[in-house]
C-alpha cells in the first residue's frame, strides 16, 4: 500500500446538490474524520458486551484565505435560523472521503501583521462515503489575503490593530431518534439541529478604546468593520451593536515594549454581516 503525503492531499467543496467543486483556500491543516465510540458495557458476573455509539462526521480545515474562500465563509451565517448545506470531498490521489449534508458549526477568522488571513472551520456532516478513487485539489486563481490589504476600524476609526480574531458559533448538534431505520444508516444522525448564533470579536490594539467600564449602563452599541483582501477581491465583516465583556487590562511591559490593549466583544444573533 502506498505511503500518503501532504503533496497528494486535497479538499474541495460546493453547495449540497451542485457539486461543481472549488477550493476552500490554501489548505494548511485540520482533518476530515468519521468517528464513534465503541463502548464495553459491564455487568454482573464479570460479563461485558460491546455497544457501538452513534456516528459523527466532521471536517475541520485550516486555510489561508483566498477569493475562493469567500462563499464558504459566508455560509457560516444563518439565514432565518437555517444554514446552507454544503458537500466536501477530501483525501489523496488514492482515496476519497465524501462528506454530505454538512453545515458550518463554527468559523474563526484571524489576522496579524506579517501574516496572511487564516480561517478555521468546524463543519458537521450527516454522512460520509469512502471510495478508493482519488481526486486532486482545485486550482487557486488569485493571491492570498495578506495583512497589508487588511483594514480594521472600530467605531469608524483605526486604532493601530495588532491582531483580530472573529468567531461565529452556530451551536449545532446531532439529532438521533428511536424511529425504525433502514439498513446501512442505523447509527447515522437523523438531522443536525442549528442553535442560536453566537458572535465574538477579539482585537489587540496599540491605542486605547473609549470604554467606561463601571458605567451604570454599559456600552452595547460598538460597531466594527474588518476588511480583508488580495488587492482586487475583498471580504468585509461588518459588526453592529457589540458589547464589551471581560477585563479592560493595561499590561505592564519591561523596557520599551509596546503596550497592547486587548478587548473582547460579543454580539447578539445577526450582529455580523459578511459581504
Amino acid at each position: 500500500m502506498a505511503v500518503e503525503t501532504g503533496e497528494l492531499q486535497y479538499l474541495i467543496w460546493d453547495e449540497q446538490g451542485a457539486e461543481v467543486y472549488t477550493s476552500p483556500g490554501l489548505l494548511i491543516g485540520g482533518e476530515i474524520r468519521a468517528a464513534y465510540d465503541d463502548i464495553i458495557r459491564r455487568g454482573a458476573g464479570g460479563q461485558s458486551v460491546f455497544s457501538a455509539g452513534p456516528m459523527e462526521f466532521r471536517c475541520t480545515p485550516r486555510v489561508y484565505v483566498v477569493n475562493e474562500s469567500k462563499a464558504l465563509i459566508g455560509y457560516a451565517i444563518q439565514s432565518a435560523g437555517a444554514l446552507q448545506e454544503v458537500v466536501l470531498k477530501g483525501g489523496t490521489a488514492a482515496y476519497d472521503f465524501l462528506l454530505e449534508n454538512a453545515v458550518i458549526n463554527s468559523l474563526r477568522v484571524s489576522g496579524a501583521p506579517g501574516e496572511p488571513v487564516v480561517a478555521d472551520f468546524d463543519i458537521m456532516g450527516k454522512k460520509e462515503t469512502e471510495t478508493a478513487v482519488g481526486d486532486a485539489q482545485e486550482a487557486i486563481a488569485g493571491q492570498l489575503f495578506d495583512f497589508y490589504h487588511d483594514a480594521v476600524t472600530i467605531g469608524g476609526a483605526p486604532y493601530k490593530c495588532q491582531s483580530f480574531e472573529l468567531e461565529v458559533n452556530n451551536r449545532c448538534r446531532y439529532r438521533l431518534d428511536l424511529d425504525a431505520k433502514e439498513a446501512d444508516v442505523k447509527r447515522l444522525p437523523t438531522s443536525i439541529a442549528v442553535g442560536i448564533e453566537e458572535i465574538r470579536l477579539r482585537v489587540s490594539l496599540l491605542e486605547k478604546l473609549t470604554w467606561d467600564v463601571d458605567a451604570d449602563a454599559p456600552t452595547r452599541t460598538t460597531a466594527a468593520v474588518i476588511v480583508v483582501g488580495d488587492g482586487t477581491n475583498t471580504i468585509t465583516f461588518t459588526f453592529s451593536n457589540l458589547a464589551f465583556t471581560g477585563p479592560r487590562a493595561m499590561p505592564f511591559q519591561a523596557e520599551d515594549g509596546d503596550v497592547e490593549w486587548a478587548y473582547k466583544l460579543i454580539g447578539k444573533p445577526g450582529s455580523l454581516v459578511i459581504t
